[in-house]
């Protein structure tokens, strides 16, 4: 019970640094930059969110257009030759190879995303990445080495409790979200559920 415990705290952890990695490489879709936290209320019909941040409330406005994704956990041994990644980690000094802390699935082919981005080339258990000059990295995994797909969202999976990463500017104190990311449970609440359903 304790072993699973420990995994379910790792691998929200390893959620929540894959999102603020993407946060920092995509930018965001707008110039204000990016707000995080809570979701205190939503209304629908005024197309507004309220986050709880660390400093007081926040206002987000939203349309048909903003776009709504979330990341999901997935095994390194699931991942196939072809995909679009971004990998988190340390480079080499020549940029020939990384040391992977997070593969992340995209969606689509990545653009503009800094650090290694490109398709994924799969053999056996090598794992190298093509990027969009050419050339092909060496993806060196680890034990410590997790992997998370990005996944399509609809606004409708965003409810009062959610945790939200939104981006975009900010006018008149109300954050104009292009995007929006549904941020996984933290450790601490995804350690409690373990430990309820070992219970049962």
């Amino acid at each position: 019970m304790r072993e699973s415990r420990s995994l379910a705290t790792v691998s929200a952890l390893v959620l929540m640094l894959a999102l603020s990695a993407l946060a920092n490489a995509q930018g965001g879709g707008g110039r204000g930059g990016r707000v995080e936290g809570k979701v205190t209320a939503v209304d629908r019909d005024a197309k507004t969110i309220t986050l709880k941040v660390k400093d007081g409330e926040k206002t987000l406005t939203y349309t048909e257009k903003t776009t709504v994704v979330k990341l999901e956990a997935v095994e390194l041994s699931s991942l196939t030759d072809g995909q679009n990644v971004q990998i988190m980690g340390k480079p080499a000094d020549d940029r020939s190879s990384v040391e992977a802390r997070i593969i992340v699935v995209l969606p689509q082919a990545p653009k503009g995303q800094r650090g290694i981005a490109g398709t994924l080339a799969k053999e056996g258990h090598n794992l190298s990445v093509k990027l969009a000059d050419g050339k092909t990295v060496t993806v060196v995994t680890a034990a410590e080495t997790t992997a998370a797909k990005q996944v399509e969202a609809t606004l409708e999976e965003v409810k009062e409790g959610a945790l939200l990463m939104a981006f975009g500017p900010e006018t008149d104190g109300k954050v104009e979200a292009r995007r929006i990311t549904i941020r996984p449970a933290p450790a601490k609440a995804a350690g409690k559920a373990n430990r309820q359903a070992g219970e049962e």
